[in-house]
């Protein structure tokens, strides 16, 4: 089943929102306690439930800043009893950009009962990330969490790094603007006016002489604004203007977003004794959603602020929009505390500025078999997004047609349809032009429909120049030997195929120590796997349509992961069986 409009329901193979390539993988579980003096085998399938896979990427892929080779996520939310590190345990490290986690087997999820939590995490460097995720089946799936670099960031987006004067934490009048790039043409600014103090999470004074701020301006019609927006654009966990939750959540649509960091001194500022003015320069030709109309001087768009640590956004007032000092339009609010501000209107399946209408779209791929990880937008018609499907794998996801279900209130899940790519559903957002844009796991544009009047029409075909196909089919089967007992492990768990020749790596996960692929023959790979630190790593091995042998690759910090590869000409297709040995089974 997918999940459309929603924050990162956990489904199939991947992340449908219609609203998020690889490096060393996470481990599996470590076989149980043995019977004393029998050997047994572990199949560690039955451990787990919903094994997802957390990448965290630079936003930029131009960028070559690595990623810390470890740092800590924090889990919260109504269900993150029930979410563990892949293996057990609530210490969420990633390492090496992967988190792997899995839901205890005493969870239910369910879509009449999913497990929703929030996951933050601030790395140093780069923009805070936080994400809301609601999980309604045990499915295995992997999404892509992008951190934006303050150094090199991606485009559509600007960073102000600064640092101004305080006098025992009190601020003198200041300015903080971002600067506008080719790839956006927008500014915003945050005033600080004079008398200011700085506050801490207590609500004490900071006497501190400097005050370091950072500001991360979003452009609207970035394809960065979807996969980075913080709890994304369809958040679940939503408090209304009258102070009350949103039941089943919003659906935003952006004019405007900026991420404010500020440490007087050594200490983190929170809020401040009076509210600070934040303008933000709107995209031209902007659509106001609620009018179908250009923005125009006198309107108020609704102001939204986001607590990073629980995902939930919170409705807090309205920014006015006027002509600003370079003559553009742009929309002012007041800002009390820090946190994430968003200025959106939004809307809500099925009956909030919404129009039941059946709409399908159409992916019609150059070639066949089609495969990668893309991400399908609804936008308007000056790029503006409306929804999306974040990490949409067509080898697996197909077509996903929507299924309508009552559960208390309006809800919907969505059927897979093999033999052709794309969705449909049943109700669409109530605006006269859109258009479909699709982008690869590199942000780069792929493709883009004609625009189109989504409240009247059916469906619309978007055609695709798809990558050459691999050629090779291979089956994995691979089991783990414990050193220090009599057991063997088919371990479940997240394995990294790495493209050697490309430069490009898969996190693919194994069940029972089985899976299936497609390769490209006349690459080099490496297969490689992580467990309690210590890293699994076959050798370079070139693939062929042949028998081979593939050696394993040890290293100080790693360990040999062995095997054989036998060719079947009449099914062209590789079997491997390799292997690893776990020094210690507990």
């Amino acid at each position: 089943m997918k999940k459309f409009y929603q924050t990162k329901t956990i489904t199939k193979t991947a992340v449908l929102i219609f609203v998020v390539a690889l490096s060393v993988a996470a481990g599996f579980y470590a076989c149980t306690k043995p019977t004393e003096g029998i050997d047994i085998i572990v199949n560690t399938s039955s451990l787990e439930k919903a094994p997802t896979l957390i990448q965290f990427v630079n936003a930029n892929p131009n960028s070559t800043t690595a990623l810390p080779s470890t740092f800590t996520a924090t889990i919260t939310g109504s269900g993150a009893q029930y979410v563990q590190i892949s293996g057990g345990g609530q210490n969420f490290v990633v390492n090496n950009g992967l988190l792997p986690i899995s839901l205890t087997k005493e969870a239910t999820p369910s879509p009449a009962t999913p497990v929703t939590f929030n996951v933050y995490a601030s790395v140093p460097g780069f923009a805070p990330v936080s994400q809301t995720f609601s999980i309604v089946g045990d499915v295995v799936s992997q999404v892509s969490f992008p951190l934006v670099e303050y150094a090199n960031i991606p485009a559509g987006t600007s960073v102000l790094t600064t640092s101004t004067a305080l006098n025992s934490g009190v601020s003198p009048a200041v300015k903080l603007t971002t600067t506008t790039n080719a790839n956006l043409s927008e500014n915003a600014t945050l005033s600080i006016p004079a008398g200011t103090q700085m506050l801490d999470a207590n609500g004490a004074v900071i006497n501190a002489g400097a005050l370091n701020a950072t500001v991360v301006q979003y452009g609207t019609s970035s394809p960065t604004l979807a996969a980075s927006f913080p709890g994304g654009l369809n958040p679940v966990n939503v408090i209304g203007a009258d102070k009350n939750p949103i039941p089943g959540g919003v659906n935003f649509v952006s004019a405007g977003l900026l991420g404010i960091n500020m440490m007087a001194g050594t200490t983190p500022v929170k809020s401040f004794s009076q509210p600070l003015q934040m303008t933000v320069e709107l995209q031209s030709g902007l659509i106001n959603f609620m009018t179908g109309n250009p923005v125009q001087a006198g309107e108020t768009i609704p102001v939204w602020s986001l607590d990073e640590t629980t995902g939930q956004w919170k409705s807090d007032g309205t920014a006015t929009v006027a002509i600003d000092g370079n003559g553009k339009l742009a929309a002012t609010t007041s800002v009390a505390h820090l946190s994430w501000w968003n200025i959106d209107w939004y809307y809500q399946r099925p009956n909030y500025n919404t129009v039941s209408h059946s709409f399908t779209i159409n992916i019609i791929p150059s070639a066949l078999p089609w495969s990668g990880t893309y991400e399908v937008q609804l936008q308007t018609a000056n790029g503006n997004y409306l929804a999306g499907f974040h990490t949409y794998h067509p080898q697996t996801d197909f077509f996903q047609s929507e299924i309508a279900f009552i559960l208390g209130q309006t809800r919907s899940g969505f059927a897979t349809i093999a033999g052709k790519y794309g969705f449909s559903i049943g109700s669409v957002p109530n605006i006269s032009s859109a258009k479909v844009v699709i982008y690869d796991a590199n942000g780069k544009k792929v493709a883009e429909s004609p625009l189109f009047n989504l409240t009247v029409t059916n469906s619309v075909d978007v055609n695709l120049t798809a990558p050459t196909p691999p050629d090779l089919t291979l089956t994995f089967d691979i089991t783990a030997t414990c050193l220090n007992k009599p057991a063997k492990v088919y371990p479940s768990g997240w394995f990294t195929l790495t493209d050697v020749t490309t430069k490009t790596s898969a996190n693919v996960y194994f069940t029972s120590g089985h899976t299936t692929v497609t390769l490209k023959t006349g690459d080099q790979y490496t297969l490689s796997t992580n467990y309690s630190g210590t890293v699994y790593t076959s050798a370079v091995t070139t693939l062929g349509k042949s028998d081979f042998t593939i050696g394993g690759s040890a290293t100080t910090q790693g360990a040999a992961l062995t095997g054989v590869a036998k060719y079947t000409v009449a099914t062209n297709t590789l079997a491997v069986t390799a292997s690893i040995t776990l020094a210690n089974c507990n």
